[in-house]
C-alpha cells in the first residue's frame, strides 16, 4: 500500500478508537462526580496520577522501545518482545522491593496495595498492547483502546455505582480493566510464541534501553506539568476545590487527544521508512 494512505488508514483507525476510548472516559467523569465526594474525587486523581509517575519508572518506559525495534526491520520481533518482557518482571521486582516508600505519602496510605497492583497490571497492558501495534495490528490496538476503557466502564458500574467501594472500586475496576485488556491481546495476538529466554540479547537490551530510559524523565515531567497546579490547589485551598478542578480539565483534555492521534500513526510510518530512499520527501510532505 502507498505510504501516505498507510499513514492516512492508521490516522483514521486511531481516530475513531481515541473517539470512542474518549467519549467512555468523559462518561466516566459523570459517574465518578455522582458517586464520589469532591475530596474523594481529588485523592482518586492523586491515585492515577502517582500510578501514571510510576508506570514509566517501573517499566523503564521499555514499551517505548518495543515501536521503535518493534517496527525496525533490521531487528527480530521476538528478541525485541523477549527484551521487553524481561525488563518489565525487573522492574516490577524492584518496585514491589521499594513499595514499602509509597506508605510516606498520607493521603495514597489506604490504597497502597491497590496502586501496586493498579502500575503493575497497566505496565502488562502497555506491553501487550504495544507490541501488538509493533506487529502491525493496528485495527486490533486500537479496537483494545475501546474496548479497555468500556470493561473500565462496566468494572466502574459495578465496583462504584452498585457495590458502592468508593476509591477501592476505582482502583479495583482500573487493574481488572487493564487485566483483561493485557490478556486478550496477547491472546488474540498470541504473543506468547515470541517470547522465550534463548532470544534475550545483552546487546539488544543495551539499545533499547539507551533508547527508552532517557523518555523516563520526559514522561514524568510532562505528568508533572498537567498536574501540579492540582496540588496546589490541594494544599492552598482544599481537597474539594481541587476535585472540582480536576474534573473540570477533562473537557480540555479532550481537544488535545487531536495531536496526538496523528502522532501515534505517524510514529509507525516515520519508523517504517527511516531507512528508505524517499524518507526526506515523506518527512517532509
Amino acid at each position: 500500500m502507498n505510504k501516505y494512505k498507510t499513514l492516512a488508514l492508521n490516522t483514521v483507525v486511531f481516530a475513531i478508537g481515541s473517539f470512542g476510548s474518549k467519549l467512555l472516559a468523559f462518561l466516566l467523569t459523570r459517574l465518578y462526580t455522582a458517586n464520589l465526594e469532591t475530596g474523594l474525587f481529588n485523592t482518586k486523581e492523586i491515585l492515577e496520577q502517582c500510578a501514571n509517575l510510576l508506570i514509566p519508572v517501573v517499566s523503564f518506559s521499555i514499551t517505548d522501545a518495543v515501536i521503535r525495534y518493534g517496527l525496525d526491520k533490521n531487528y527480530e520481533k521476538q528478541a525485541v518482545f523477549s527484551n521487553a518482557a524481561v525488563t518489565l518482571l525487573c522492574g516490577a521486582g524492584g518496585f514491589l522491593l521499594l513499595s514499602p516508600l509509597l506508605l510516606l505519602y498520607a493521603d495514597i496510605r489506604p490504597y497502597v496495595l491497590l496502586l501496586i497492583g493498579y502500575v503493575l497490571c497497566s505496565c502488562f497492558r502497555q506491553l501487550s498492547a504495544q507490541f501488538a501495534r509493533a506487529r502491525g495490528f493496528v485495527k486490533l490496538y486500537a479496537a483494545d483502546g475501546i474496548f479497555c476503557t468500556f470493561a473500565l466502564f462496566l468494572f466502574n458500574i459495578v465496583f462504584i455505582g452498585w457495590l458502592k467501594l468508593g476509591i477501592t472500586g476505582f482502583m479495583l475496576a482500573n487493574m481488572c480493566s487493564d487485566l483483561l485488556s493485557g490478556c486478550t491481546v496477547w491472546a488474540i495476538a498470541r504473543h506468547g510464541r515470541f517470547f522465550s529466554r534463548r532470544y534475550v540479547d545483552r546487546e539488544l537490551l543495551e539499545v533499547m534501553l539507551r533508547f527508552s530510559l532517557p523518555l523516563i524523565p520526559t514522561a514524568i515531567l510532562w505528568i508533572i506539568t498537567g498536574f501540579s497546579d492540582r496540588i496546589f490547589v490541594r494544599h492552598i485551598v482544599s481537597a474539594s476545590d481541587a476535585g472540582v478542578y480536576g474534573a473540570a480539565t477533562k473537557i480540555p483534555n479532550l481537544l488535545s487527544m487531536v495531536s496526538t492521534i496523528f502522532y501515534q500513526a505517524w510514529n509507525m510510518s516515520a519508523i517504517a521508512e527511516n531507512d528508505s530512499k524517499g524518507r526526506s520527501a515523506f518527512y517532509t510532505q
